[in-house]
Order: structure tokens, then sequence, then C-alpha cells
């Protein structure tokens, strides 16, 4: 069974905190790290690649997005990462 570590994802606009409705998620079986956005997993960074787990678009939820690729050091639009193919997420049992 994995065992997800899950924080509080911190802003990157100046904000002091998205109130509970971003969190970064950690799985250490595959070594990656997951944006859950309100209630729904939104991305993943993993072994170097982003991978898109959702339809929905939002400035609130673009906004997480944003806060998430910094904090995973990745480089990449918020217009690219809509752009990319919507997947299933496997790798979360949440």
């Amino acid at each position: 069974m994995q065992k997800v570590i899950i924080s509080e994802l911190k802003p990157t606009n100046g904000r002091k905190s998205f109130g509970g409705k971003a969190k970064l998620m950690y799985n250490p079986d595959n070594r990656g790290h997951y944006l859950r956005s309100y209630d729904t997993t939104m991305a993943g960074y993993v072994n170097g690649k982003v991978h898109r787990y959702s339809d929905y678009q939002s400035k609130t939820t673009s906004t997480h997005l944003a806060a998430f690729f910094n904090a995973c050091g990745v480089n990449m639009s918020i217009k690219d990462f809509y752009a990319l193919k919507c997947e299933e997420c496997q790798a979360l049992a949440i």
C-alpha cells in the first residue's frame, strides 16, 4: 500500500496560503509529485515529465498549477499544460 505524503501547496503570487484548497502530494513509490486542486488531481510530475489528469480549467486552478510547477522546478506555461493530452491518474488511490 502506498504512503502518500500530503502537504499544503505554497502560493507564488504573494498570497499567504491557498486556504487548504491546493495540496502537494508526493508518492515515494514512484517519486512522483501531484497537484490536488480542490478535490481533483490535476497534474503530476513523474520522472521529469508533466502529466495532465483533468480537463477542468479555472483562474484559481491555473494559480495552483503555477505554484505546483514552481514547487517541482518545472518550466511550463499554463497554456502548454492545457495543451497536453488528458490522462487517467492511476498512481494515487486517494
